[in-house]
């Protein structure tokens, strides 16, 4: 399949949508209304653990004028521009030691995913299949790759060593499927795929199979964060704007803890980083407490945090 050339004036549509991502084209799935559980923000302030401090966290950007990937600190500080790529950066992923970092970049007109060493600064391009690549999840002990991939002509997951070899192609449906995320002990991958018409959530073995659908409630999924523990799913769901709702994998319970977008696990499985237009946010689930990590960098989003 002969790739399509993107310029560095390219509109990248974000990750919420991604799972209308096609090798030639970007379609959106109209918003489907529904009635969701008001937010509850309890007023009491935002204790940070040690633990929380200490990890590393990325995210986009658009300070530049473009989509670059930024670095902080768990509690905020230390913001550092990762890329400088001047053209289009998006889908950040850290490994969950912080010491890596996959991002899709196109730097060589295509679509294609890259792996950062955080400690010395080298990247390599790591999946260039001829389409879209992108999504890009490290496995839990950072050994594998699960991405999407359009190099059969439909958007499909994947799953690949750290250095992108060895590919196998995990799904086979007419739908789009996209934003794998990982089970704690890296046998299972969440997805979302519009197989059914609308964004939903499925569950697949990491090592293939037939995907099953996760029963959420709610007729629009995306953006799913399986939680270190192995007990709740965080995802986005819409309706009169992007809500972020956490799903008990064990009861199938789920509440609205937030409005917002891109939310990712810390690792106690308590605490979610969360974008919020031009705020990076920090949310206890326990409690409610908020806490606005980042600002002031152009409009943030796809956070993504070590554990």
């Amino acid at each position: 399949m002969t790739r399509r050339i993107l310029s560095s004036e390219t509109t990248v549509i974000p990750s919420r949508f991604l799972f209308a991502f096609t090798a030639s084209a970007v379609l959106a799935l109209p918003l489907i209304a529904q009635d969701e559980p008001s937010i509850t923000i309890r007023k009491q302030g935002f204790s940070f653990p040690p633990e929380l401090a200490r990890a590393k966290i990325a995210f986009i950007a658009t300070k530049t004028g473009r989509k670059e990937v930024y670095t902080c600190n768990g509690d905020g500080s230390g913001v550092v521009q990762l890329t400088r790529d001047n053209n289009i950066s998006v889908g950040p992923a850290l490994s969950a030691d912080g010491r890596k970092l996959a991002y899709t970049g196109y730097q060589s007109g295509y679509a294609d995913i890259y792996v950062i060493d955080l400690a010395s600064g080298s990247r390599d391009r790591v999946v260039k299949f001829p389409g879209t690549n992108t999504g890009a999840a490290f496995s839990p002990d950072g050994s594998r790759l699960a991405f999407t991939a359009s190099r059969d002509g439909n958007p499909e997951l994947y799953v690949s060593s750290a250095g992108g070899g060895g590919a196998s192609r995990l799904t086979r449906t007419p739908g789009v499927e996209s934003s794998p995320t990982w089970s704690p002990r890296g046998d299972e991958l969440i997805y979302v795929s519009d197989q059914g018409g609308s964004p939903q959530l499925y569950r697949i073995n990491a090592g293939g199979g037939t995907g099953s659908r996760i029963s959420t409630g709610y007729s629009y999924c995306t953006e799913p964060n399986w939680s270190p523990d192995g007990t709740k799913l965080a995802f986005v769901t819409r309706s009169g704007g992007f809500q972020i709702v956490v799903l008990d994998l064990n009861t199938g319970n789920a509440r609205t803890v937030a409005a917002g977008e891109d939310p990712a696990w810390a690792g106690d499985s308590r605490h979610l980083v969360f974008s919020s237009g031009s705020a990076l946010v920090m949310l206890d689930t326990a409690t409610g407490a908020q806490k606005t990590l980042a600002s002031g960098l152009g409009r943030i989003s796809e956070p993504t945090m070590s554990r």
